[in-house]
């Protein structure tokens, strides 16, 4: 990439491959805030852990501002389950320049779904429902936080050494999940709030602090061999445990 080029911003992570259904693929492009429309149709490629081609630049046409491919099952039935996968899409952009933009992916039997809703956050706190006596904003959902904290936890899974869609437990996660989305609701009504902005500042520490206490409490189960079933009937810390001994960390 030229030093002068345009500096689009995809929206990608780690792709989760399920196999064994239609997978629809999309790559939505940020610029100064809005989602940037490519000028035309780009490609998608798919790329196995050896660095194969499984889908080579295949056609990736263009709804709604927004590039995309559907990724039939057949494509990848008779590969293994595994990470190493990724995935590139080549798209042309208004600035006159073909990008291409590339994320891991990973093959597995099922992904990993949150389990908690607005309806959570509203049992949790009914001064967020928009159907409160007094409701402490105008929000009609949340969706937005509940999201981004999704997207923090499994992160964080990755980064503790976990492959989330081995997890074979979502609901161990609910206390995790909730927390962390109030403390990014809270956060946000803080910083908007001038009258009430320390008291709202208050809850979003709070709830980051249950948050924290929720995951290190958290227990999962993982199913590694992906035959459908947990690996043992046992859970285990989605937090690693640091042990300090003769002065040297160990990570389990």
């Amino acid at each position: 990439m030229a030093y002068a080029d345009t500096l689009y911003a995809p929206r990608l992570g780690l792709e989760q491959i399920e196999r064994g259904r239609a997978n629809a693929m999309r790559c939505p492009v940020f610029r100064d805030g809005v989602v940037v429309s490519p000028t035309g149709s780009g490609t998608f490629t798919l790329y196995d852990p050896s660095g194969t081609a499984v889908v080579n630049a295949a056609v990736a046409p263009i709804t709604s501002s927004v590039a995309g491919y559907a990724l039939a099952s057949a494509s990848v039935s008779s590969y293994s389950y595994g990470d190493g996968w990724a995935v590139e899409w080549a798209l042309p952009m208004p600035d006159g320049v073909t990008h291409t933009f590339r994320t891991d992916a990973a093959l597995v039997r099922r992904s990993l779904y949150p389990v908690i809703s607005d309806a959570e956050l509203y049992a949790r706190v009914p001064g967020l429902s928009p159907s409160a006596a007094a409701p402490l904003t105008r929000a009609s959902s949340y969706q937005d936080r509940i999201d981004e904290a999704w997207r923090m936890l499994t992160r964080r899974l990755l980064v503790e050494g976990h492959l989330p869609w081995l997890t074979t437990d979502a609901h161990a996660f609910r206390e995790a999940h909730l927390t962390l989305s109030l403390s990014l609701v809270f956060r946000d009504l803080a910083v908007r709030t001038e009258q009430d902005g320390g008291l709202y500042s208050a809850e979003a520490h709070r709830y980051q602090t249950e948050y924290e206490q929720a995951y290190r409490t958290t227990r999962i189960r993982v199913d590694r061999d992906e035959d459908g079933a947990p690996d043992a009937t046992t859970r285990r810390p989605a937090a690693s445990t640091v042990w300090l001994g003769g002065g040297a960390p160990w990570r389990i």
